[in-house]
């Protein structure tokens, strides 16, 4: 052997002890990174080395190590630091200055976490937006006290994002030990979030996959349970075959309840009353009355020892009450509780709606009247409105004077009442608009206000809003008092009447779906004559072409399409891609064959696919057929990876086609074309996600076997916007 190894003489070089913690440090990552490559080589821990079975006893973390082993990479890791000195670097310990500049500059993040409105959409995307993460990466625990804040809001995909740029801090992590025991607790709470975020956006085998791990390595504590078991829950109650629903709903009951016992012998009160409540209603349900009435008494007495405490924050606490004494089938004591759960919290309305409808589930359970518990919670109903006749074009003038504008504002205030309105959603295109949301404000209702195009241009074009001063003041406090104001296109002056109607159906579906989320009624209301009267919505098609150019392009007042890709496509080698593009493909290919008739158009570049469809409930059927079949395959069979995960976007909107010069092919462009390619690239993969203005044409199209879940808001690629996401699940099974 003629290789001599000749290493650089550093046998005088002496290192300051006061970097022994970092020798330590290096120390314990020499063995991690030993560790990492031997787990993804195969090897597993062992009490005895066996290069055959590939154990090794040395698989732990370095404190478990024996002190020869820990020698050796601590003489590695001096010996590192040597040859660095030897070489004429300076090694020194960050200054006090420097660690306090750090630790001023946490506190300020902190603090500005602190003071997000997290009703304020922008307050939370701005801090995210600009955040640094060098300073994040080395302090997860900001990530994850964000993370938390925004999740907490409701907003489920930005919590998502904030948690999972979090994990990347524990990059290569696979097994908690792996991490240093000061960051176990924020990795298990990051993973848990994370789970969390996935599950509430509707990506259940997601969480459940990455729960299901994290409990596999004994981090079973009541949070990784609990969030569990509702993936659970939550699959049996979209499940449409009723044995499978049963078998979730059985897994489901089994780790509430499993969870339930170890919070009370650990005397975690809070994980155990939640884990509890749940186990005693899925009990319920699934006819196991003895087994849901001993669960709920045991729940109903640990709340009563919370209720003896000084909490404040009992709100949680009345409402599992409420849901005891409902189980028990006192009716009139539940109300007591849920009364005094609204009273906490009067904002609350999305979680009164929940509470309502795991109420009627329990009363229709039980054989009482289902609607015998909705005045403890008085869920306010909801109105579509239009100030003028929808035919009635924007340049229709009309006039309003002083003595018909008390008659109308008293005529909205009766409606209101007598309807118990509290939500509307219009447009503000006359005075009777102006008017009913002035009324609605008065009465602390929540008002949301849709413009087919551009505020300015709107009022050019609009001649029902009087162009004087206090109109236009009127017409300017309602924008700023909306809960949210919503432009659905751009100005095109020979589109207004296709932008009107596309506005009209937005509006109308944007109420019914916001009615079937908070199980109340809905009202359609407008003026007819000099009085308000209800009216009914005219359902419109899609696909009405409004002008045919000399270059063949039409315009469509608006269209379902859909967008999907592959994750990981970009990792398969050159045999899986040939394998993607004959296996996969006909897959699909063989599914979009029986929708052909309405497909408009369909295109596909490498994993992409853009379909644009004819109807919306052809949009929504292919898309689920779609995501069922690649998660259902076993795609090893035909050379590719087994975890093969489609990302599926749907959006709705006005476009135009037109003959492709180069290809000759229909195609479609428009920004609603543009809007629907960027949702897809930032959505968790293995669900379908769509836009807001595709639920609220799909609810006024009265699409069937389906169900859109608020997944929070996106921040959309390119500078182009922030907009609602939904879940698209089958429909619910109903038990």
């Amino acid at each position: 052997m003629s290789y001599k190894p000749n290493p650089i003489d550093t046998s005088d070089i002496k290192i300051n002890k006061s970097l022994s913690n970092l020798t330590d440090e290096l120390a314990r990552n020499i063995h991690d990174i030993w560790a990492l490559g031997r787990i993804e080589e195969g090897w597993t821990y062992g009490h005895e080395r066996s290069d055959k079975k590939k154990t090794t006893p040395c698989l732990v973390e370095y404190s478990k190590l024996p002190d020869s082993e820990k020698e050796y990479d601590t003489n590695t890791a001096i010996g590192t630091l040597k040859i660095i000195v030897k070489l004429g670097y300076k090694i020194q310990k960050p200054s006090e200055q420097s660690v306090e500049k750090t630790k001023n500059s946490i506190e300020n993040i902190l603090s500005e976490i602190n003071l997000i409105t997290t009703k304020s959409i922008n307050d939370i995307v701005s801090v995210w937006l600009k955040h640094d993460s060098n300073i994040w990466s080395k302090h997860p625990e900001i990530y994850l006290y964000f993370g938390e804040k925004v999740l907490s809001s409701g907003e489920t995909l930005i919590a998502y994002d904030i948690l999972t740029k979090g994990l990347e801090s524990f990059k290569n992590v696979y097994f908690i030990k792996q991490v240093d025991s000061k960051q176990q607790a924020t990795y298990l709470r990051l993973r848990q979030q994370q789970a969390l975020s996935l599950a509430q956006s509707g990506a259940l085998l997601q969480a459940q996959k990455s729960l299901i791990d994290l409990s596999q390595q004994g981090l079973d504590d009541g949070e990784t349970l609990g969030i569990l078991g509702r993936t659970y829950k939550d699959l049996a109650m979209v499940e449409k075959e009723k044995k499978l629903s049963e078998q979730y709903f059985e897994s489901a009951f089994s780790i509430y309840h499993k969870s339930f016992i170890k919070a009370q012998k650990d005397n975690d009160l809070d994980s155990a009353y939640y884990n509890g409540i749940n186990a005693a209603t899925i009990a319920l349900l699934s006819d196991n009355t003895e087994q849901a009435i001993d669960i709920a008494t045991s729940v109903k007495n640990i709340c009563i020892e919370i209720l003896k405490t000084n909490r404040k924050d009992l709100y949680w606490v009345y409402a599992t009450l409420g849901e005891t004494e409902l189980l028990f089938g006192n009716i009139t004591e539940s109300k007591k509780w849920y009364k005094k759960t609204k009273k906490s919290n009067q904002s609350n309305l999305r979680g009164f709606s929940s509470m309502q409808k795991q109420a009627k589930r329990i009363l229709k359970k039980i054989g009482a009247d289902i609607d015998s518990m909705n005045d403890c919670f008085n869920i306010p109903s909801i109105a579509y409105f239009s100030g003028n006749m929808p035919e009635n074009s924007l340049k229709t003038s009309q006039q309003f004077s002083l003595e018909m504008e008390e008659k109308t504002r008293k005529q909205v205030e009766e409606k209101l009442d007598e309807m118990n309105i509290g939500i509307a959603y219009s447009s503000v295109s006359c005075c009777g608009d102006i008017i009913f949301l002035e009324e609605l404000l008065k009465k602390g209702g929540e008002i949301n206000v849709v413009l087919p195009f551009e505020k300015d241009k709107f009022l050019d074009n609009c001649d029902l809003i009087p162009k004087k001063k206090s109109w236009i003041l009127r017409f300017e406090q309602i924008l700023e008092k909306a809960s949210q104001v919503k432009t659905l296109g751009f100005y095109n002056p020979e589109i207004i009447k296709s932008n009107i109607e596309f506005t009209n159906i937005f509006i109308y579906g944007s109420a019914k779906f916001r009615s079937q989320i908070m199980d109340t009624n809905v009202y359609g209301l407008t003026f007819l004559g000099k009085n308000i009267i209800e009216k009914e919505f005219k359902k419109l098609t899609t696909a009405i072409k409004y002008f045919d150019k000399k270059n063949s392009v039409q315009h469509f007042p608006f269209l379902p399409m859909m967008f999907a890709d592959i994750k990981g496509y970009s990792k398969l080698d050159e045999n899986q891609l040939i394998n993607f593009s004959t296996f996969f493909l006909e897959k699909i290919s063989q599914i979009t064959k029986k929708f052909e008739q309405n497909i408009f158009s369909k295109r596909t570049q490498g994993d992409s696919l853009f379909f644009v469809f004819k109807k919306i409930q052809t949009a929504i059927d292919i898309s689920i057929e779609l995501q069922n079949c690649v998660s259902k395959t076993d795609w090893t069979q035909y050379g590719l990876p087994s975890d093969i995960l489609f990302r599926i976007s749907l959006d709705a909107g006005p476009c135009y086609s037109y003959v492709e010069p180069v290809t000759k092919t229909v195609e479609f462009c428009g920004n609603y074309v543009n809007r629907a390619a960027r949702i897809e690239p930032i959505t968790p993969p293995g669900s379908i996600y769509t836009s807001e203005t595709f639920v609220a044409l799909a609810k006024a199209m009265k699409v069937k076997n389906v169900q859109f879940n608020y997944a929070g808001q996106v921040i959309l690629p390119k500078n182009s916007g922030i907009i609602p996401a939904f879940c698209v699940q089958q429909q619910i099974v109903q038990t």
